[in-house]
């Protein structure tokens, strides 16, 4: 349902980059969150070494794909990623009203989803 509305507002490049910003975050969230969990610090100084060049040139101006991967990191609870998004976002003039509008859409996407997944699965 949400994917054939993107796909109404958005070009294929622009859908690929909002798909690319959810595939990064989903991998990215899942390790930021582990070193910021864990007790042992140590993970803090390792590096990631994880994938993520798609981010040099995602398809989709570099505020979208903020905004996109903040929804992610919303969802998926990352405060680390929470942290730099809202940050970058902020630089070019994002509002607090502006990144706050994100992450509420972003839950009502999520809820709705969720509560679609599970009227499936009945």
């Amino acid at each position: 349902m949400v994917e054939v509305f993107a796909a109404e507002q958005l070009d294929p490049t622009e859908l690929d980059g909002v798909r690319a910003a959810a595939a990064i975050m989903g991998m990215t969230n899942v390790y930021y969150r582990f070193t910021h969990l864990v007790a042992n610090k140590e993970y803090e100084t390792l590096r990631a070494s994880l994938r993520m060049n798609v981010m040099a040139n995602p398809g989709v101006e570099k505020v979208a794909f903020e905004a996109a991967s903040l929804a992610v990191s919303a969802i998926n609870g990352c405060g680390q990623c929470l942290g730099s998004h809202e940050k970058t976002l902020r630089q070019p003039g994002v509002s607090v009203q502006g990144v706050q509008s994100i992450v509420r859409i972003a839950s009502v996407i999520h809820a709705a989803a969720v509560t679609l997944e599970q009227a499936a699965a009945v």
